[in-house]
């Protein structure tokens, strides 16, 4: 991206804040005006010393240099109070945009998002907002403002070692500029590497017990030794160009100040300036250095920075969720119509295929079929986790493309296999920290046959589960999910194998939870356990992506192939003659 056009972008996120950052600007303007002065005063107190031996002009020059001096001191400290405070607003409001972008995110984005690389850009990344205005877009110009203020002193006083000044300025930029390169390229790598290394320390620690189960430990820290070795090799590679490059800076600017003073020194020797004026440009070219270095080290670390800015850029333009012209789902009598429904995750490659079929109020169905036929697709298509490529859902006679999103998951509410408990109450858990009576709250509980377990617990609905609480079995985080679905109260239930995970014992609890959620209800119910389908008034089987047949147990297992091959076995075992 050009450095002008990314710079714009940036200003465009922070332009709420322009009148701080314009007072900021100023104080900064009038410590730079403050700092141009005191080489003079420096040279009007050498030359009352020594040419003029008058002590009441040094004194009071001495005196005009201390206050403003200390005035410039003081400006420092004025603007880095002020600028804190500015940025810890404008960051602040930044991360609060990433976040909500990351809730509204497309939710079909989530699944090739890493949670390490969110973690980095929302917490990491955004921190450089900030150096990029203060520290480039601010202090640069102020450097080369004040370059231009003291090559134009130093001009007016000995044109010639301005022209010298001026000089080595460009050619130090040019042979940096390969260097800028080089660094940019390097902190790309560091910082993808480390995005990448928090996503799977994550994954690890979440599935240490898997790792203890089939005894990987050594294994899994043979990982954890290769992927720290390519991160400190990554940071050996940074870490060495950002070496050579500030050691690089160092001699240019060792070797411009020797060619310096020592042309100035001829300069005194043939008296064509004296010692105040010397100390006057030498004290210039100090400033001038210091502006140059400042503006060459800025410059290079803008390149890391930048890497980081549109990492935050790249997460804001993200395609979101955007309700804009959509209408509020209602759902009245809830009857679902699929209609030639396709759907692919590749290209050329539909996992359902023209699906077309009526579930009629209030129904319980059954979808069946083998693993990756695209079941749980079609759960997700309803609930606008993805969009169809071809044909449509209807509820109700609404098309769901042309419904919010938030309306759709509200009049739907979907079960998975995984129960996801927050690190908070049992109450928040269900309510999402929704202040309501606890009575609504121990009632959805109760027709989650979890009451007795609950009333067990420490504190009750108010006990802390997680890693920093109280744990739940599986099944008991079955119905706290099932009695989260019952708080929403949704038109339209979704059961996406919502007791496979689960023991005997735990899935008739579950089930009797699950009745409860689906009566009255129009409800999907998709499983590859025979129990969960054996009230259901019709049971879909899918092969290919296609719908093979349609019936009841007995009719399912004289016509489908498949739905014999699946359930054939449960059936004898379970001794089921009728459904």
């Amino acid at each position: 991206m050009h450095k002008v056009k990314f710079l714009k972008k940036v200003w465009n996120v922070a332009k709420q804040y322009k009148w701080q950052f314009a007072l900021s600007y100023i104080i900064l303007l009038i410590e730079l005006a403050l700092n141009q002065i005191l080489p003079l005063l420096l040279g009007n107190i050498v030359d009352a010393a020594v040419y003029k031996s008058n002590m009441a002009v040094f004194l009071t020059a001495a005196a005009i240099y201390a206050s403003v001096y200390l005035g410039r001191v003081l400006c420092g400290f004025l603007q880095l109070q002020f600028w804190q405070r500015l940025n810890n607003k404008y960051i602040y409001g930044l991360r609060v945009k990433c976040y909500e972008k990351v809730l509204r995110l497309k939710a079909s984005l989530l699944t090739d998002i890493k949670t390490g690389d969110i973690l980095q850009t929302i917490n990491g990344d955004t921190m450089e907002f900030h150096h990029v205005l203060q520290r480039y877009a601010m202090r640069i110009v102020n450097a080369g403002i004040g370059t231009m203020v003291s090559l134009i002193i130093v001009a007016y006083l000995k044109w010639e070692i301005a022209l010298i000044m001026a000089i080595l300025i460009p050619t130090s930029i040019l042979l940096t500029e390969k260097i800028k390169k080089k660094t940019k390229k390097i902190s790309k790598e560091l910082r993808n590497n480390q995005g990448e290394y928090n996503s799977w320390l994550m994954e690890i620690l979440k599935g240490i017990r898997e790792i203890k189960l089939f005894a990987a430990e050594n294994t899994v820290e043979g990982q954890f030794v290769n992927k720290n070795n390519e991160l400190i090799k990554s940071g050996i590679k940074y870490s060495k160009i950002n070496f050579i490059s500030d050691k690089t800076i160092t001699l240019i600017y060792f070797v411009a100040q020797l060619i310096l003073y020592i042309v100035s020194a001829l300069f005194v020797a043939t008296g064509s300036i004296n010692v105040a004026e010397y100390i006057t440009i030498a004290a210039y070219y100090n400033l001038v250095s210091n502006n140059f270095q400042r503006i060459l080290r800025d410059n290079m670390a803008f390149q890391a920075r930048q890497v980081a800015i549109e990492r935050v850029f790249k997460l804001i333009d993200e395609e979101w969720e955007d309700n804009t012209g959509l209408s509020p789902l209602v759902v009245s009598e809830g009857q679902i119509d699929i209609k030639n429904l396709s759907f692919s995750y590749e290209k050329d490659f539909n996992i359902l295929k023209n699906l077309t079929y009526t579930i009629a109020p209030g129904k319980r169905i059954g979808i069946v079929g083998e693993s990756g036929v695209g079941k749980s697709t079609l759960a997700h298509l309803m609930i606008r986790f993805f969009e169809p490529q071809n044909g449509s859902i209807k509820i109700d006679g609404q098309n769901l493309d042309e419904c919010t999103y938030s309306s759709v998951r509200n009049m739907i509410g979907l079960v998975s296999q995984e129960a996801v408990i927050f690190d908070v109450t049992v109450k928040d858990n269900i309510c999402f920290g929704a202040d309501v009576p606890d009575i609504i709250i121990w009632n959805v509980i109760e027709k989650s046959y979890l009451r007795a377990e609950i009333e067990k617990l420490p504190n009750g609905l108010h006990t802390m589960l997680g890693k920093d609480g109280h744990s739940l079995s599986g099944g008991q985080n079955q119905r706290l999910a099932i009695a989260r679905i019952l708080y929403k109260n949704p038109k339209i239930v979704i059961l996406d194998e919502a007791t496979s995970a689960l023991d005997e014992g735990s899935e008739r609890i579950v089930q009797k939870a699950l009745d409860e959620l689906t009566e009255g209800r129009t409800s999907i119910i998709i499983s590859h356990r025979l129990n969960s389908i054996a009230h259901a008034d019709d049971v879909i089987v899918l092969k290919n992506g296609e719908v093979e047949a349609v019936g009841n147990f007995k009719q399912l297992m004289h016509d489908s192939v498949t739905f014999r091959e699946l359930f054939a076995a449960q059936a004898k075992r379970l001794e089921m003659t009728d459904f």
